[in-house]
């Protein structure tokens, strides 16, 4: 898999954000940001299957949760 990535945008994941999550080298970087992005892409998925299982409602709160609008 390759990518092109700006310089700016490399130097900044290189210099600032791998540090901050302990992240060592552009492929670090990459493959959390992968990750991330599965997850993501994961929890739309759950959400959408959630909005067609309960079409144009809201799904219920479980048994003994008490909503917002109490």
């Amino acid at each position: 898999m390759q990518a092109r990535v700006p310089a700016d945008l490399a130097r900044e994941l290189l210099e600032q954000d791998g540090p901050a999550l302990g992240l060592e080298g552009m492929s670090e970087i990459v493959r959390e940001a992968l990750r991330l992005l599965h997850r993501h892409a994961r929890e739309h998925r759950a959400a959408a299957e959630l909005a067609a299982f309960h079409p144009g409602g809201v799904a219920p709160l479980p048994t003994g949760v008490v909503g917002d609008d109490v």
